[in-house]
This record gives C-alpha cells, structure tokens and sequence, in this order.
C-alpha cells in the first residue's frame, strides 16, 4: 500500500476526507452558536 500511493488517488481521498471533518467542525460550531444564541444569557453577563 505504501509503495503504491499514487498522488491521482490520495491526493482527492485527502481532501473528500478533510472536507467531511470540517463539515463536522462546522455543524458542531452550528450547534454552540444556535445554543448560546437561544439560551438565556447568565447573571454575569
């Protein structure tokens, strides 16, 4: 496997799996933002 990484197969395999974590970066900041946004602000603030 190691010698026949060709950059035509890991080079799009590379990206389609990066582009796939940081949609899940994404909806998870999504989620942070919507909940702080609709959860009532402490006392503090």
């Amino acid at each position: 496997m190691a010698d026949k990484q060709r950059p035509d197969f890991s080079s799009p395999a590379f990206f389609v799996t990066f582009g796939i974590a940081m949609n899940i970066v994404r909806i998870n900041k999504n989620k942070n933002e919507v909940r702080r946004r609709y959860t009532p602000a402490p006392v503090g603030e």
